[in-house]
């Protein structure tokens, strides 16, 4: 990797850092509206299928038909389904730096489950940097000094399901393009989504549809940003810029929600995202770089 691949891959983290907490800035002001959270998903991902239809490659009959990749395509679909629901479910209940925060446990929780699915050993930084993340966690729920929001509770079963997600992903990209599972992956959550959405649905303003067509564009190019930072730099200079999404939540928590900087919160987020920092860079020290080829 070139130097100027590594800059271009930080500057495309830095992009994804910003439009995610924008992203879910505008789903918090649409679920305040009274919109369900399968409601916005049905809609911002069958927006996404529709862009995605004239970039996915053509899969093989054999290959999707192959019974043990239904199963995994089954498990990533409700598993990224329910991370996003609970996610949505509880987004205008916590304020976004602290939703944010445990999001940041998701990779760690990745990291322990791939030991059992993938036959990684378990080491000492693998429970290390779980420890010290659930520590995290306990400097910003702080139970017994202050009352524990059950949202913020509900709130861990976002990170818990994101990281099942991301283990079938690990499976699932030895035999598809990123394109393709994003596409099959919009294509789940659109049908999961379709009969709640069709129960709780509400009569949406003209402004309800430009809020919502902008979240599925933010959303795509996220997307997109994320793929082309981890193919363009080392993972040892994306996960530090990782921490730049907590400080883009917090200035959109407080800019559109009037959310105070909670001092407890920036310091669990530090043991959090510490530990995923450490864990990641541990996991790849070891593995050959990827391609600079953008594989969108």
């Amino acid at each position: 990797m070139t130097i100027t691949n590594t800059i271009k891959g930080a500057l495309w983290m830095l992009i994804f850092c910003t439009l995610l907490p924008i992203g879910d800035t505008l789903a918090r002001l649409l679920r305040e509206t009274g919109a369900h959270p399968s409601q916005v998903l049905f809609l911002e991902y069958g927006i996404i299928c529709l862009v995605l239809l004239g970039f996915i490659t053509p899969v093989p009959v054999n290959v999707m038909l192959n019974a043990p990749l239904k199963k995994w395509h089954f498990i990533r679909s409700l598993s990224f389904f329910m991370a996003s629901f609970c996610w949505l479910f509880v987004i205008k209940f916590i304020p976004l730096t602290q939703l944010f925060t445990i999001g940041f446990l998701a990779p760690i929780f990745s990291t322990i489950l791939s030991s059992f699915f993938f036959q990684d050993r378990i080491n000492r930084h693998k429970v290390s940097a779980l420890l010290i993340g659930l520590l995290g966690v306990l400097v910003v729920i702080r139970p017994g000094f202050t009352q524990v929001s059950p949202y913020l509770l509900l709130g861990l079963l976002s990170p818990m399901f994101w990281s099942m997600m991301i283990i079938s992903t690990k499976r699932l990209s030895q035999d598809y393009s990123k394109r393709t599972l994003l596409f099959l992956m919009s294509l789940g959550t659109v049908v999961l989504s379709a009969p709640m959405a069709i129960y709780y649905w509400v009569p949406m303003p003209l402004l309800f549809w430009g809020i919502i067509f902008l979240l599925a564009l933010i959303g795509f190019t996220a997307h997109r940003s994320l793929i082309a930072a981890y193919a363009l730099a080392p993972v040892s200079v994306i996960a530090p810029l990782e921490f730049t999404t907590l400080i883009s939540a917090t200035l959109c928590g407080w800019l559109f929600f009037g959310e105070p900087m909670d001092t407890w919160t920036l310091a669990g987020a530090f043991l959090i995202l510490g530990s995923n920092i450490y864990i990641t860079i541990k996991t790849h020290q070891k593995v050959r770089p990827v391609s600079s080829h953008l594989d969108m």
